[in-house]
């Protein structure tokens, strides 16, 4: 049902449009919150990339070839860092600590944070069975 004017039948244009509440300002505090956010979530992806070099160099005793690792390192490019950036930088973090004492409670542990993360969560199985394969191997 589309609402017209009254008598002439003519549509009212942008009847049902929502205001717009919110209104850009530039105001210093924005933007130094901006700032700062953007320096920490840039900080965040520096040390996601560091932590995901030394993993995808560990010695996973010829049980991942280079080839899957090569293949493990794209799938790993393209993930929606916004949304996984936190549980990702924690899991490399845990893998590479795995790696130089391999603890195996640790393992353990790691093992069912990826699996209970890709439970409750769509679309990560792309990247959290390598993930998986990867604490498996070490």
């Amino acid at each position: 049902m589309t609402l017209t004017k009254y008598q002439r039948g003519d549509f009212i244009e942008g009847w049902n449009d929502c205001p717009n509440i919110f209104k850009l300002k530039n105001s210093t505090g924005d933007e130094k919150i901006r700032h700062e956010f953007d320096k920490l979530n840039t900080q965040h992806l520096t040390d996601y990339t560091e932590v995901l070099n030394k993993v995808l160099s560990l010695d996973y005793n010829n049980k991942i070839s280079s080839k899957d690792l090569d293949l493990y390192k794209r799938k790993f490019e393209q993930i929606d860092l916004d949304s996984h950036l936190d549980f990702l930088l924690k899991i490399l973090q845990q893998i590479y600590e795995y790696s130089q004492n391999k603890d195996k409670e640790l393992q353990k542990k790691i093992k069912m944070e990826i699996v209970e993360y890709l439970t409750n969560h769509d679309g990560v199985s792309r990247w959290c069975s390598p993930l998986k394969r990867m604490i498996t191997s070490l």
